[in-house]
């Protein structure tokens, strides 16, 4: 007897290319954002690893209109938890609508003169090949430079948090 299981493979593998940033939310200390602060929050995109070949500035977008769909914004997003809590994603295999391909990235908060160079972003995928396993990608090795300090997220993929 031949049994198929195609219908019951579910890759939980959405998003894992993402990387996880969070504005640090305790204003009340002198590490923190206030939500005012980041708001001036922009973007520099760059097609080489240590940031030298800028490629273009993402700025947020106005928060009273409706964005085309393939506008190129830097999005903040409010997330409420228990304080203010502002997130972005980058994606590792970052291109742009004309094929460039997005290698570093360097985030400005103006308002408080910070600036976070997130730079030899190392992001790589597998697929399984094991009987059963649906071809379902996991990750061999996600990594960036941020401000000069390495951070390995193949050992923790979580937020990456931006301090002042």
């Amino acid at each position: 007897m031949l049994l198929f299981l195609n219908s019951c493979c579910h890759c939980s593998d959405d998003g894992i290319e993402l990387m996880h940033f969070r504005f640090d939310p305790d204003s009340l200390s002198s590490r923190g954002f206030r939500s005012a602060e980041i708001r001036t929050a922009y973007m520099i995109r760059y097609t080489d690893a240590q940031a030298t070949e800028l490629l273009d500035t993402l700025r947020q977008p106005p928060r009273q209109y409706m964005l085309p769909p393939d506008s190129a914004y830097f999005f903040v997003t409010y997330q409420p938890r228990s304080s203010i809590d502002f997130t972005f994603l980058l994606f590792g295999f970052g291109s742009t609508v004309n094929g460039k391909t997005v290698k570093s990235y360097r985030v400005i908060v103006p308002a408080t003169g910070t600036s976070y160079a997130i730079t030899d972003v190392d992001l790589a995928l597998k697929n399984s090949d094991l009987p059963l396993s649906c071809g379902c990608s996991t990750v061999k090795r996600k990594s960036f430079i941020l401000n000069g300090r390495k951070v390995d997220l193949k050992k923790r993929n979580e937020e990456t948090i931006l301090s002042r």
